[in-house]
């Protein structure tokens, strides 16, 4: 009887510590989704300000477009009441060939955005949450200021092609499964993966995009980490707009 009430005893602690732990494992999960909760409201507040200035700019040039329009017609006007006149005073018997006046041209130039960003993680991230963003706070290059480099995320100022690229290391000691998977996301959709299982991954992708467009790099999985060397740029987020990149090309 003794033995078999000392089996049962050690059964029930065993069980005891097993349930102790899935506790401490759900306690770190609920902490990193309330912090992820709370990256994902500064997103949205951010995105909200963006939106609230575009749309002031937008009412800006549309109001100095219109200021512009009535400008260029009153001056028009003038020319034409300058050009009667002229032709009042040298009105003469003789009949004469009337001289066209010079027309003036104006050359168009399309004033090209330019939008180009870089940038790395100036720390490791291990113990990320699931679709948690990861995050490269050191902007090097930040042409445009479209990159956030608070959050991570990069929204597209104006439409076009743009060129992203991708690199992550693993961080061994921080990922339970072994491996790391990391997602380059355009609006919410996983559009490439990053898969690790031994050191370094990359990707590079081109997609169209609107403006007001946001793309990120998420962790995929619970608990995947991602390391830094500081020899060099073993992790690294940048972009550069299609048309500014043929551009640099060609010359």
């Amino acid at each position: 009887m003794a033995e078999r009430y000392d089996l049962r005893v050690k059964i029930l602690e065993k069980t005891v510590i097993e349930l102790q732990q899935t506790t401490i494992a759900h306690k770190r999960q609920i902490k990193e989704l309330k912090t992820d909760n709370r990256v994902k409201t500064n997103i949205i507040s951010e995105l909200e300000k963006r939106i609230e200035n575009l749309e002031t700019k937008a009412d800006t040039l549309r109001s100095d477009n219109e200021t512009n329009d009535i400008e260029d017609s009153e001056k028009d006007i003038t020319k034409h009441q300058l050009m009667d006149e002229h032709r009042l005073k040298n009105t003469m018997p003789k009949q004469g060939r009337i001289k066209r006046g010079f027309q003036s041209h104006m050359r168009r130039t399309n004033v090209e955005t330019r939008v180009a960003f870089f940038a790395s993680m100036s720390s490791h991230s291990p113990h990320l949450g699931i679709n948690q963003d990861i995050v490269f706070d050191h902007a090097i290059t930040n042409i445009g200021n479209a990159y956030n480099e608070r959050h991570g995320t990069f929204i597209a100022p104006v439409a076009g092609t743009y060129v992203f690229s991708v690199t992550l290391t693993h961080y061994k000691s921080g990922s339970l499964s072994g491996d790391a998977n990391g997602k380059v996301v355009v609006n919410g959709i996983t559009i490439a993966l990053l898969y690790m299982t031994e050191q370094q991954s990359s990707q590079m992708i081109i997609v169209d995009l609107k403006g007001g467009d946001d793309v990120s790099v998420e962790n995929r999985d619970l608990d995947d980490g991602y390391m830094v060397r500081p020899t060099a740029h073993s992790v690294g987020f940048c972009c550069m707009k299609m048309k500014m990149l043929v551009q640099l090309l060609v010359r």
